[in-house]
């Protein structure tokens, strides 16, 4: 076919490179070349143009083809951002003789007196900085920095939308009633592999059977400095394992002092995921059962030491974070008094929130002990002959607790001549008859 491009246009190129000696013979075969290469870009140009399901050939399609060939792409303007190009998108022609077009740009020809008239634009804001909160406790505040909840579900897979976290008192697991579910949106949290490594060997060492591992693990949770990122899923991880095996009397001590250690590590803030933990060492404490109906006597005697080792728990946690959680206390001090007067549970749980309530102090013991000890010996009386041995534990745990209130509030000598501490004296001496001379005394 006709050439399309002539040996003249190839000597005028060169000649602006300063090749000015350049013959028709090797003019003609770089105009060969060129027209090759031309044809090979083109037709390249037109498969990017087609698999984007386009009818009109574009610069990027040109630059594709030239990426293509590892060539430096045009550089100047695009096809959707020519100036007047937005409406009919074809350059405009105009002959400069001997059958030669120039190809241009049509431009708008804008007035300067228009230009000068022109309002003056806004001037622009200064730089600077301010700061907002991402999430709190896990949960994105509604404010206009975040992205709306709208927005989030429908950029977010269904399986990541929400999660329901239960929070369920210790109340509940032991009355039946349903608890309020609280639900809160998933946030991202990413960890790093070593933290990951982490995790999975500390919770497999405190659920296996190796207790030198596992104590090793307790050591760790206790004094390491760099698990802060880990304590919602470890929190997490209590809290589901103590629910899932609140009959297990072997997993259950594990548990419980896998929350000992978080607690007494000084370098963690731990205060925020407390919520998760109470419940479920309430439930440890005065749950109606912590041992399946079926199990040896042997080994359902073992719910005594776990009950006694859940309370530790949660009085060092009152101690420890009251003055952090305004209500904590409260609400702990409810649910064992709750449980402590509820006649309809067994002495088991009576057991549990009288030692749970030993764990307060002194004003706890004499507010809701003492002052419910008349009230609660004749349904221990009633028990006494069904239930020797729960009855008799239930019995020392009274002493121990009465003995730990005599230390605090002494019921003679000249700091107890008091008309309360004559009324605690006689309710003490109606519960205990001979067994008080050995408290005082204690």
């Amino acid at each position: 076919g006709m050439a399309t491009v002539n040996k003249d246009t190839v000597k005028s190129v060169a000649e602006e490179y300063g090749f000015n000696d350049l013959n028709d013979e090797c003019s003609s075969a770089l105009a060969a070349d060129l027209e090759y290469r031309l044809r090979e870009i083109i037709q390249d140009a037109a498969k990017f143009m087609r698999h984007s399901k386009r009818q009109r050939l574009s610069t990027e399609d040109i630059n594709a083809s030239l990426r293509l060939r590892n060539a430096e792409p045009l550089f100047g303007y695009s096809s959707t951002a020519i100036p007047g190009l937005q409406e009919d998108r074809t350059f405009k022609a105009v002959n400069v003789g001997s059958g030669n077009d120039v190809f241009y740009v049509p431009e708008k020809i804008i007035p300067l007196a228009e230009v000068l008239t022109a309002p003056l634009p806004k001037c622009p804001a200064d730089v600077r900085f301010t700061t907002h909160w991402l999430a709190i406790e896990g949960v994105q505040p509604a404010i206009p920095q975040n992205p709306s909840e709208v927005s989030l579900t429908a950029t977010a897979a269904p399986a990541a939308a929400a999660t329901a976290a239960p929070i369920a008192p210790a109340a509940a697991a032991v009355t039946g009633v349903d608890a309020p579910v609280v639900v809160k949106p998933l946030v991202k949290h990413v960890l790093s592999k070593e933290l990951q490594l982490y995790y999975e060997n500390a919770t497999r060492g405190i659920l296996g059977e190796d207790s030198e591992y596992r104590n090793q693990v307790l050591a760790g949770l206790k004094d390491d400095p760099g698990l802060h990122q880990l304590v919602p899923y470890f929190t997490q991880f209590i809290q589901e394992r103590i629910t899932s095996n609140l009959k297990n009397l072997t997993v259950l001590p594990h548990l419980i002092a896998m929350a000992q250690a978080l607690l007494r590590n000084p370098h963690i803030f731990i205060t925020p995921y407390l919520h998760q933990i109470i419940p479920a060492l309430l439930s440890c404490v005065v749950a109606k059962r912590l041992h399946e109906a079926s199990a040896p006597e042997a080994v359902a005697a073992g719910h005594w030491a776990v009950r006694g080792l859940a309370a530790q728990a949660v009085g060092h946690i009152c101690r420890q974070y009251s003055t952090k959680y305004n209500d904590l206390q409260t609400r702990v001090t409810n649910t064992l008094v709750g449980a402590l007067l509820n006649e309809k549970l067994p002495l088991a749980s009576h057991y549990g929130a009288i030692i749970g309530l030993t764990q307060l102090g002194a004003p706890s013991i004499d507010l809701f002990i003492v002052s419910n000890l008349r009230a609660y010996r004749r349904l221990l009386d009633a028990q006494r002959a069904a239930q020797p041995d729960p009855a008799n534990r239930v019995y020392q745990a009274l002493k121990a607790a009465i003995a730990e209130l005599l230390k605090a509030r002494p019921v003679s000598g000249p700091a107890a001549q008091d008309s309360a501490t004559a009324d605690r004296l006689a309710v003490l001496r109606d519960f205990f008859g001979d067994d008080l001379a050995s408290l005082t005394q204690a």
